[in-house]
């Protein structure tokens, strides 16, 4: 009865944080970013090319597939204009992966290791933070792991009909795989399958698969958009599979449209792959610690040797294609620079298998996975909150466009538009729409004598650095209303008389007003 409540509570927990959706603040630069292309699709009623704010003006957005931004429009267009609306579809996607997991493994494999790998997968830090964050990777997680775990149905079903199913299931999954995010879905699928083939020998099990429909199937879900995508923007395709597709992991300078991606030293993915596998990557760390530490001759290091192949050679229940799976594509982004953490994220699911294999093994109680998954998921839970704080104010412009809205009164009305200095942060185009004016990358100078040109109904959001790069020419026509977090307020001076920014603080000019 204890491990029922415990399980329940946990279910309870992870999908109460479809409530915690819409407090987290949308972080610049990665969900700012899409959440604007998706209301800017959302608005525009254009379906077919994703389009970005770039250097002021709307461009084709080449660097991703539409299906995610596809479901994001859809949910704006359903629950309105806020975060619920675009985080909800890469929750449901994280939530019906982990139904599929717990579904395959407790029919085709045992109900312990169907439980410990969703209390294991739903609990680890990064999974948890996916299934809330606003990008396209949720969706590549769901369809490409998906399709490898309707591939292990597929290695054990014995009954025609079904098994044909559980094939027709993998190509479509592998079609909307690369509907959402590309030709790399099928990295994250046929690298493990590739491998646990080779070295189980089982070739003859592609044989099974039912190409004559399924290869089509495949075709006809991802093929179309990407051909009415080239017809509609030349040079589409070449940009998007050579550029971001292959260039982007081995030259330094790719070309990239929207911004460089994080270089880090080959290898990293090993680090990054720790990093999203936490804390239950400390099992099977400490099971490799224990068995070193038990180990006094190089006869025993041999037999440990020789179990570990017999384990990834096993071919009678397939468990070695999810443990191949972790090895062989974090190997495979170990040949990347161009990394960022949450590539690794979709791998998260087969590593709960493996986990859980490894838990199996050392006979641990359902009952006491479940405790420490719930207690880990109540603190994820509870230190949102203090998060939310803090993101608001840091990485995002949620708290500063809000107290714009709320509270401004210097002029007895809402202002038209809103400059922000320097930089335009995407969330901004989010948050607020069309009060804000787009504009690319430019000095701070020019920021500002963008905002005095459009008169007193403008105001200023700027970082409290780039205050001091105003010359003294326009000092004296800017003055602070405002200081939220590190951003400040500031509007256009209505009488020559009050105090300007280079001048005064900040308490003092909100006096003044």
């Amino acid at each position: 009865m204890k491990t029922r409540t415990l399980l329940l509570l946990f279910l309870l927990l992870f999908l109460g944080k479809a409530l915690l959706l819409e407090v987290i603040p949308l972080t610049d630069p990665s969900e700012g970013r899409y959440a604007s292309i998706a209301l800017t699709m959302a608005r525009s009623g254009d379906f077919l090319m994703p389009r970005i704010w770039k250097n002021g003006q709307l461009v084709p957005f080449m660097g991703k597939p539409a299906l995610g931004f596809w479901l994001m429009a859809a949910s704006i267009n359903l629950f309105g204009v806020n975060e619920f609306a675009v985080r909800l579809p890469g929750f449901l996607a994280c939530v019906l992966l982990l139904g599929i997991m717990f579904f395959v493994l407790r029919r085709y494999h045992s109900e312990y290791v169907a439980w410990a790998a969703l209390l294991v997968a739903g609990s680890t830090t990064s999974f948890y933070l996916l299934s809330g964050a606003v990008l396209v990777d949720a969706f590549l997680a769901l369809f490409a792991v998906g399709a490898v775990f309707w591939y292990y149905a597929f290695l054990r079903e014995s009954r025609g009909r079904l098994k044909r199913a559980y094939s027709l299931l993998v190509f479509l999954f592998l079609g909307f795989g690369v509907l959402a995010k590309g030709p790399v879905a099928l990295v994250y699928f046929g690298v493990p399958v590739f491998f646990w083939t080779l070295f189980n020998h089982q070739w003859r099990t592609l044989r099974d698969h039912v190409w004559w429909i399924g290869a089509p199937l495949f075709l006809g879900v991802c093929i179309p958009w990407f051909v009415l995508a080239e017809k509609s923007h030349p040079g589409f395709l070449r940009y998007f599979l050579v550029n971001e597709n292959f260039m982007r992991f081995y030259a330094r300078d790719y070309g990239d449209l929207y911004g460089a991606g994080r270089k880090l030293p080959y290898g990293s993915a090993l680090l990054l792959m720790f990093v999203c596998s936490l804390p239950w990557v400390l099992v099977p760390v400490w099971m490799v610690w224990r068995r070193r530490s038990q180990t006094r001759t190089q006869k025993r290091l041999g037999a440990i040797r020789r179990e570990t192949l017999r384990a990834l050679h096993d071919g009678q229940f397939g468990d070695s294609l999810f443990f191949s799976g972790v090895l062989f594509v974090t190997l495979f982004w170990c040949l990347a620079r161009q990394l960022m953490l949450y590539y690794l994220i979709p791998l998260v699911p087969l590593f709960a298998v493996w986990c859980a294999l490894i838990l199996r093994r050392l006979e641990l109680p359902v009952r006491r996975i479940a405790l420490g998954a719930t207690g880990f998921v109540a603190f994820y839970a509870l230190i949102a909150f203090p998060v939310s704080a803090y993101l608001s104010r840091v990485r995002s412009t949620q708290e500063v466009l809000e107290q714009v809205r709320l509270n401004w009164t210097p002029h007895g009305r809402p202002p038209t538009r809103i400059v922000f200095v320097r930089r335009m942060p995407y969330s901004a185009y989010f948050y607020a729409r069309s009060q804000v004016v787009p504009h690319g990358k430019e000095a701070v100078a020019d920021s500002f004598r963008r905002g005095l040109a459009l008169g007193e109904d403008c105001i200023f959001v700027s970082p409290e650095r780039y205050l001091r790069r105003m010359p003294e020419s326009l000092s004296d026509r800017v003055k602070v209303w405002r200081r939220v977090g590190p951003w400040v307020i500031a509007t256009c001076r209505k009488d020559p008389g009050e105090v300007s920014v280079a001048r005064a603080d900040g308490r003092r000019a909100v006096r003044d007003w």
